[in-house]
């Protein structure tokens, strides 16, 4: 049989890398970690902190510029968009107790978002999961849903990961995921960001914009 090659034409790349935690950064999420202002959210599934701009704090802000450094790698080498000005709107941690977990969601407000694993038990902590906006055809339409022998990224309607601490995943905003439960008695500690971009977006006549 001759080679052949695939092209994964109009796919939704998610970013996932490893970011290391110094000296400092392991002191805090060891004896600070816990003590933060958590709030229950309304879903009852667990819990956020109260402050919304965590990235800021002095302990975080070697782990906000890696964070930076790896979603601009991700926009401008990946996806080869043209030089925009993004910046962080919002951070915050999630607590996930025995039990809670997080529902089907999207980051509204936002262009890309992600999230970095601080703390996560080794067994039984809860997957992450994409899932395939349906409101769009893949390779077949949104209609018909065929059996498949063997799940790949080419046919398959989601996709997760196991994560472990210091993973780190960058997505677009609007692509739905999920958390599921934390099934192990060690809580489970991810920091959440978004991103916008203000200036020049595009300089297309037609689509030009300005923020």
């Amino acid at each position: 049989m001759p080679n052949f090659t695939i092209f994964p034409l109009f796919s939704t790349p998610i970013y996932k890398t490893k970011i290391l935690f110094n000296q400092n950064e392991q002191y805090f999420l060891k004896n600070k970690l816990n003590k933060l202002n958590y709030f229950k959210y309304d879903s009852g599934n667990g819990y956020s902190t109260k402050q919304k701009n965590i990235l800021n704090m002095p302990s975080l802000l070697n782990i906000k510029r890696q964070i930076n450094d790896h979603t601009n790698r991700y926009v401008f080498d990946t996806l080869c968009l043209n030089k925009i000005n993004l910046y962080i709107t919002s951070s915050w941690i999630n607590l996930h107790q025995k039990g809670d977990y997080a529902q089907p969601h999207i980051h509204q407000n936002s262009i890309f978002s992600g999230v970095l694993y601080l703390e996560v038990p080794n067994e039984n902590c809860g997957q992450i999961t994409f899932h395939f906006p349906f409101q769009l055809p893949t390779f077949v339409s949104n209609t018909i849903y065929p059996g498949v022998k063997n799940r790949n990224m080419y046919n398959s309607h989601s996709w997760s990961f196991n994560p472990k601490s210091g993973d780190l995943l960058i997505f677009p905003s609007h692509l739905m995921h999920d958390v599921g439960m934390n099934q192990s008695n060690q809580n489970r500690y991810s920091l959440s960001f978004n991103y916008f971009a203000k200036g020049k977006i595009s300089e297309e006549k037609t689509k030009e914009l300005f923020i």
